[in-house]
């Protein structure tokens, strides 16, 4: 029986991970964004209005991904259909905070995930993948990827052109808490790129990507400890942001430095989600006590952060997650 509309649920993304520049992407079980795709009398896609209780970027409309998503779908569909309307909401009572939460690449996958359920499509993961990044500025696949497939997702890019992703399940012993911040970037992800025009050393850049094979081969193999202690040493993008400010009011040095208390203190690492200011505070199970208690933050370790950001005239209101292993999916 031919059905007229659809809803999808897709997750919010934290992209990079740290050592993974481009290359990888996790899918938070919180934020949320919710869908309902529909056909329409109007000629189109459509766009439904609604009132975010989050800010967003400036110069951009919530939904505006989706729409770009799948306009370029439809254009490539013989007998699409003649307009669709896109509606979007926010179940959580807390919204959709934007600066390194994915946002745009929730709003992307639910739209391919919800045409391909409404018009019977048949697309593979990657199909999707790939139309969904075409709603994502410069068509980044580290956002989209973990919004289709769920989990960890790791992305090969081939000098022709074409990707292959690796989804891994996050380890039950990995815990994450998203710290959602108070500040808010100037000029957005092009700004964010612009601090690394330049190129790194051959003797650093080479360090790096051994590292991030390294974090990679830990976490597929349920190694914890072990990517922590890597994910916590990124070299490339996030020193040159946090001295460009990208962040917020401190430096790299400072970076390290919080790092530093954080692993030793708390057996926390650090990674910025996505071009920031968000980010991941990621822990071991066996370090769970000094973290999360009766799924709170822990008193002494929301006081460390609580004096270490406000030192720097910020906010970080830490939110205990999960690894999303479900991706952009249908709501029955």
């Amino acid at each position: 029986m031919p059905i007229n509309s659809v809803r999808v649920r897709a997750s919010g993304t934290g992209a990079n991970l740290g050592l993974f520049y481009d290359h990888a992407g996790a899918a938070y079980s919180s934020p949320v964004l919710d869908l309902e795709l529909s056909l329409a009398a109007e000629a189109g896609v459509s766009l439904t209005d609604f009132s975010s209780q989050q800010p967003t970027p400036a110069g951009r409309v919530r939904g505006t991904a989706g729409k770009l998503a799948l306009e370029a779908l439809l254009s490539t569909i013989d007998n699409a259909p003649i307009g669709v309307r896109l509606t979007y909401s926010e179940p959580e009572e807390d919204g959709f905070p934007t600066g390194g939460t994915g946002s745009s690449g929730a709003e992307a996958a639910a739209a391919v995930v919800a045409a391909n359920a409404l018009l019977e499509l048949g697309m593979s993961p990657t199909d999707l993948i790939l139309a969904a990044a075409k709603g994502e500025p410069g068509g980044h696949l580290d956002n989209v990827a973990p919004a289709v497939l769920g989990g960890i997702v790791f992305i090969d890019q081939n000098p022709d052109g074409s990707a292959s992703f690796e989804k891994v399940t996050a380890p039950p012993e990995l815990g994450l808490l998203l710290g959602i911040s108070s500040h808010q970037k100037v000029g957005g992800t092009e700004a964010a790129r612009n601090a690394l025009k330049d190129p790194l050393p051959e003797d650093v850049q080479a360090a790096q990507d051994e590292r991030a094979l390294r974090a990679k081969q830990a976490l597929s193999a349920g190694d914890v400890q072990l990517f922590l202690e890597l994910v916590n040493t990124d070299e490339f993008h996030e020193p040159r942001r946090a001295d460009a400010g990208v962040y917020g009011n401190f430096s790299a040095a400072d970076l390290r430095n919080l790092r530093s208390n954080l692993a030793e203190q708390f057996g926390v690492a650090l990674s910025i989600s996505g071009a920031g200011p968000s980010m991941q505070f990621w822990y071991a199970a066996s370090d769970r006590e000094r973290v999360v208690v009766n799924e709170v933050v822990h008193p002494e370790l929301q006081q460390f952060i609580d004096s270490w950001f406000g030192d720097h005239q910020m906010q970080m209101k830490l939110r205990p997650i999960t690894i999303a292993n479900t991706g952009a999916h249908v709501l029955k």
